[in-house]
């Protein structure tokens, strides 16, 4: 029976999603594939302490005692590569991208230089590096700026975060003086875009998943629960399944992602990001997927574990 470890926690804003992504997973193991896997709580805390079945210990400890990882970390780049560095470090293996190709789509600036050299169109911006300066004069003097460069609304995010954590669509000044106040505080190097209007959806592409690689799920809406499958014309739907096929070939990322699209009723299909870590809760969009094509969610959590153990 193989050890499996749900790692989960992890420093950052997402502390309590990561949790929750993690839950999943370990109740999949415990009511449907008893007899195949036996789960075991890996948690992080805040402050990176690795607990194992509710003890503190080393990473390395960990050897002999779980046989694969399934990785439920969520959110900011710098916390979660630590944590990737720790696993990789005691050769257990472990679900998702390696930490290169996670480095490389977590950070928003190397990220839309790859998307723009495979010719997928990714919205207009550049990067506003933090300086050591904060307080809302400052932040005024940047806006000033931003306000002569890109016309509004803008997005504004951090450049090394995957997550939602410090994103913020502003539509007025004020709005953008606080979106810029907020990063500046928590000493966040950031990139200002124009907005593209349109309609947001995410496809998570699988490796190997029904003898397909990749494997490509259909459209789904983003930001909403029980999602269900984007109604777009067919040609469209096609060149959707194409672009998230060719971007997870290209990050060379492993076994799955989430790519999230902006669908321009003018301008055509934009790249907004890469997940190369998904929330696995029930309801997550990639869970959705899932079901949407016929799958069962521990059919999936099976493959992503053998996927990980190299089978």
């Amino acid at each position: 029976m193989l050890r499996i470890g749900i790692l989960r926690g992890g420093g950052g804003h997402t502390h309590e999603a990561s949790i929750a992504s993690g839950a999943y997973p370990a109740r999949l193991i415990a009511e449907k594939l008893t007899d195949k896997f036996r789960a075991y709580d890996i948690y992080i805390d805040q402050e990176g302490v690795w607990h194992f079945r509710g003890i503190p210990t080393d990473p390395r400890d960990l050897v002999g005692k779980v046989d694969v990882f399934v990785n439920a970390l969520l959110g900011e780049y710098n916390n979660q590569m630590h944590q990737v560095s720790a696993f990789e470090g005691i050769g257990v293996p472990y679900t998702g991208a390696r930490a290169f190709e996670r480095m490389i789509t977590q950070n928003h600036e190397l990220a839309k230089e790859r998307y723009c050299a495979l010719g997928v169109k990714t919205p207009e911006g550049y990067r506003i590096d933090f300086k050591g300066e904060f307080g809302d004069e400052h932040a005024k003097n940047i806006a000033k700026s931003i306000w002569e460069k890109v016309a509004p609304p803008w997005i504004v995010r951090p450049v090394n975060h995957s997550s939602r954590v410090g994103v913020h669509e502003c539509k007025t000044f004020g709005e953008l003086v606080s979106a810029l106040e907020e990063n500046f505080y928590n000493r966040n190097d950031i990139f200002v875009e124009e907005v593209i209007a349109g309609q947001h959806v995410v496809i998570t592409v699988v490796e190997d998943y029904r003898g397909e690689t990749p494997y490509v799920f259909p459209a789904l809406e983003f930001g909403t629960h029980n999602a269900k499958i984007v109604q777009l014309d067919t040609g469209l739907k096609a060149e959707l399944a194409q672009l998230a096929g060719d971007i997870f070939h290209d990050f060379n990322i492993a076994h799955y992602a989430s790519v999230h699209f902006i669908v321009s009723p003018k301008k055509g299909i934009y790249v907004d990001r890469v997940e190369t870590h998904p929330h696995l809760g029930e309801k997550s969009h990639i869970m959705q997927g899932v079901s949407e094509v016929g799958g069962t969610h521990e059919g999936f959590l099976e493959h992503l574990i053998t996927q990980a153990l190299g089978k």
